[in-house]
């Protein structure tokens, strides 16, 4: 009997094809199962990267959006290679071992600075590359002399240093009337801590991990405070060397605590993957005694604790050891005046809006 539509036949070489697999797979040939897999493998991390790549040139970036990329940096604290949004988390586990020293693979970024490794190293080089003043900076104080802006590190807690007379009293007197009478008035935070607030530059969203761009820009009045800053020398700390005169900061909070009011600041360490490498911070209008808790000691060590007096009209840095490994704070009955100001400046890992 004749089978006009070949059904048989599309039966019988489909009935051929089985039987080679399975005569195939009866053989057990081993090179040709892996030579699958491998296929099957190579396809689908083609198709994970593509779906990725697609998904970034579609987004695009937007220019609003400042959040840091995915990257390697070396822990501040054991220095070993970890994923940049996980440096926290890393900082926290039980995983980190301060003192512990890894080398880093290329395309590691440090999170530390050199602190005296390369005290051989001399300054001259660098004297003569001066920053000239900006038009708004030649209408305020001239810029002292670098030998007026020598910084003094503590010598137990690294990465710490202080320089007194940062300002003069006249400059303090404009830079406390420009807080005053600035064009919106000082809010009540309690964030680490109860005290009034202002803040200019990059705003940072801790929750979201991300940054917003400026509400309120840098104000010029910071312009040259931001200049004589990069003029700051130390006589040894090689990584105060090199970051400083690299210090553009892109955001600042002005904090103003009053001692009848219980204002203080609570414990805490700046943001370790946000907040950047270097700390200013500018006193004003009174003195403080600021403590340092050793945040995460070794385990053959108890915690270390500093108490430091931060005097009117100086400037301290923080950076290295004390900037990643330490918390700080401020009691309430170490605000030695019925009023202190602080303001903090910061170049954080958002690119742009620098001074």
């Amino acid at each position: 009997m004749v089978d006009p539509y070949g059904t048989v036949n599309r039966h019988k070489h489909m009935y051929r094809h089985f039987n080679l697999k399975v005569a195939l797979i009866d053989v057990g040939s081993k090179g040709v199962t892996k030579a699958l897999c491998f296929v099957r493998i190579v396809d689908l991390f083609c198709k994970f990267f593509m779906r990725r790549f697609l998904k970034r040139q579609s987004s695009g970036g937007s220019d609003n959006d400042c959040r840091p990329k995915a990257q390697s940096v070396q822990c501040p604290a054991c220095h070993c290679p970890v994923a940049l949004c996980k440096v926290n988390e890393h900082l926290d586990s039980g995983e980190c071992k301060p003192g512990f020293r890894a080398e880093l693979p290329s395309g590691v970024i440090s999170l530390l600075d050199d602190d005296d490794d390369h005290d051989d190293h001399n300054d001259d080089d660098r004297d003569g590359a001066h920053v000239s003043p900006t038009a708004v900076a030649k209408q305020l104080p001239a810029t002292r002399q670098r030998s007026e802006l020598l910084a003094e590190e503590h010598p137990e807690l690294k990465g710490q240093f202080l320089i007194y007379n940062f300002i003069s009293e006249d400059e303090e007197g404009a830079l406390l009337s420009y807080l005053e009478g600035s064009s919106y008035e000082w809010e009540e935070g309690y964030f680490n801590g109860p005290a009034f607030r202002k803040r200019w530059g990059v705003e940072t969203d801790l929750k979201l991990r991300k940054f917003k761009p400026p509400t309120r820009q840098m104000p010029e009045e910071f312009f040259y405070v931001a200049e004589r800053m990069r003029e700051i020398r130390h006589r040894t700390s090689f990584g105060l060397k090199k970051l400083i005169p690299e210090f553009r900061p892109n955001e600042a909070n002005a904090i103003d605590y009053r001692k009848e009011l219980g204002h203080h600041l609570t414990a805490h360490c700046d943001d370790r993957q946000l907040s950047g490498k270097v700390l200013c911070n500018l006193c004003l209008a009174g003195d403080a005694v600021m403590t340092y808790l050793e945040d995460r000691p070794s385990k053959s060590s108890n915690r270390r604790t500093f108490r430091i007096t931060l005097p009117r009209r100086s400037l301290e840095v923080r950076s290295g050891n004390v900037r990643y490994n330490f918390q700080h704070s401020i009691a309430a009955n170490d605000v030695l005046s019925e009023r202190r100001v602080s303001i903090t400046f910061r170049q954080n890992i958002c690119p742009g809006y620098h001074i």
